[in-house]
């Protein structure tokens, strides 16, 4: 039991104000759109500090998915998240091999990527990673829900949820708050 409460206040991200989780996870992208959108012409001398930017985002979007699942699975065990991590893993595995292959290419061969064979397989790679990020999002969708209703949803149950999660900007403002309530009532049960 201790054990348990002493994980689930590690999980500062969500703890956090929805504001605060859209700033983290959205922030950065609409500052790097911003600067495309203000100043074009620089895009190619910013492109390095663009891919930060990008990738910071990114990386706090996986990482407050991944606190929710692990954290909400920590209050509802009998919910089995291997879907999860193999949906989660498949974007992630894909969003680094992309990045490294394309600073590989830019910045120390200094040339563009090129091939279609190379086309071809990061299409697909990108299809397969749209596919798994949309299922881990229902699935996110759906452990909140069980949480709440400690007990596994029906589809109808945990229908809004899922959608919410298919928009994350949005799916922030609504599901972080009753992440804190969550998080809030298991340490008042717990203490």
């Amino acid at each position: 039991m201790h054990i348990k409460i002493c994980y689930l206040r590690s999980m500062t991200i969500l703890r956090l104000k929805h504001w605060q989780v859209f700033l983290l996870a959205w922030g950065p992208h609409a500052i790097s759109m911003l600067q495309l959108m203000l100043a074009p012409e620089t895009v190619g001398a910013t492109l390095p500090l663009w891919l930060l930017v990008v990738t910071i985002g990114t990386t706090n979007c996986f990482i407050w998915a991944w606190k929710i699942m692990a954290g909400m699975n920590q209050i509802y065990p009998a919910a089995n998240i291997l879907a999860f991590k193999i949906a989660f893993w498949i974007p992630c595995i894909s969003t680094l091999t992309f990045v490294a292959n394309l600073v590989y290419d830019l910045f120390f061969h200094k040339r563009e990527p090129t091939g279609i064979n190379s086309l071809a397989f990061w299409i697909g790679t990108g299809i397969l990673s749209s596919v798994c990020i949309l299922f881990g999002l229902m699935l996110i969708g759906r452990m909140v829900r069980a949480v709440e209703l400690k007990r596994t949803p029906l589809i109808g149950e945990h229908l809004f949820e899922s959608l919410i999660m298919l928009i994350p900007p949005v799916g922030v403002w609504i599901v972080q708050p009753r992440l804190n309530r969550i998080l809030a009532s298991q340490e008042a049960s717990k203490t």
